[in-house]
Formats: structure tokens, C-alpha cells, sequence
């Protein structure tokens, strides 16, 4: 939950315990009038209505779930590796782009929702983080040269 939803919820219902107190008073009077128990129950309807509409507006923190949304722009460096692990690394990469693409724009549908669920958060974030793991495989298929540099020495030796 977002600590702005939490303080809401929070204050509005410390605000209905105190009504709620104050309604006990009024119903252990013996000699309470028709107006004062006609006010105090206005005053529970409103507080029973606040604190469902601040329950109602608790949402779910998305900041793990922007925090790995931005994971999935990240790309291996093709510098210095061997051609044949470059290009199963394009390959992997250009079949999973449009899966990206796709994940992203789900996952920041839920980010940019005013109201959204747990559920809705952990189903994105289980997502983003499985293609992240493929993602992550795919940069580990770059395999770094070889250091032939010996093999030149030797050779210039001869």
C-alpha cells in the first residue's frame, strides 16, 4: 500500500473510533434527546462512509515493480565476444522485444492506475521479473573472446 493511502485510511478511522465513543456515550444516556440521537447517527453514517470510501482508495506501492520494469531496458555488451554468441544474442533479443514491449505497457497500465490492488502489482511484477530472467539468460549467452595472445607470441617465436 502507498503510505498516502495508509495515512487516509489511517486518520479516517481514528476519526470513526472517536464518533464510534462518542455514539456509546449517547446510547448509555438514559436521557439522551431524539436530536442528540438523531445527530450522532448522522455523524456514524458519515464516518462508516469515509472509512469504506478510504479502503476503497487503498492502493498497492508499485515501487519494486517500477524498479524492475526499468530492469528490462538493460542490454549485454556485444563488444569483445565471440560472433557466434553475438548473433544467438540478437536473435533472442529481436524474438523477445515485442514481449517486452508488451510487458512494459502492462506493467506501467498498473503503475499509472490511481487505484490498483496487491494482486494486480504481484500478477505484474511476476511477470516482469520472469522475462527479466530470460532477459538476464539471453545476456548471459555473450561469451567473451578468446585471448589469443599467447597463440601470437608462439607464433612470432617460430
Amino acid at each position: 500500500m502507498t503510505q498516502e493511502s495508509i495515512n487516509n485510511y489511517t486518520t479516517k478511522r481514528r476519526e470513526a473510533q472517536n464518533i464510534a465513543s462518542s455514539a456509546d456515550t449517547i446510547i448509555n444516556n438514559g436521557d439522551a434527546s431524539i436530536e442528540q440521537i438523531t445527530e450522532n447517527k448522522i455523524r456514524v453514517e458519515e464516518a462508516t462512509n469515509a472509512l469504506n470510501e478510504a479502503k476503497q482508495h487503498l492502493t498497492a506501492d508499485t515501487t519494486s515493480l517500477k524498479t524492475e520494469v526499468r530492469k528490462l531496458s538493460r542490454r549485454g555488451d556485444t563488444n569483445n565476444k565471440k560472433p557466434s554468441s553475438v548473433s544467438a544474442y540478437n536473435n533472442t533479443i529481436h524474438s523477445l522485444q515485442s514481449e517486452i514491449t508488451q510487458t512494459e505497457n502492462r506493467a506501467n497500465t498498473i503503475i499509472n492506475k490511481p487505484i490498483r490492488s496487491v494482486e494486480e502489482v504481484n500478477n505484474a511484477l511476476h511477470e516482469v521479473n520472469q522475462l527479466n530472467q530470460r532477459l538476464t539468460d539471453t545476456i548471459n549467452l555473450l561469451q567473451p573472446l578468446a585471448n589469443k595472445e599467447s597463440l601470437k607470441e608462439a607464433r612470432n617465436r617460430l
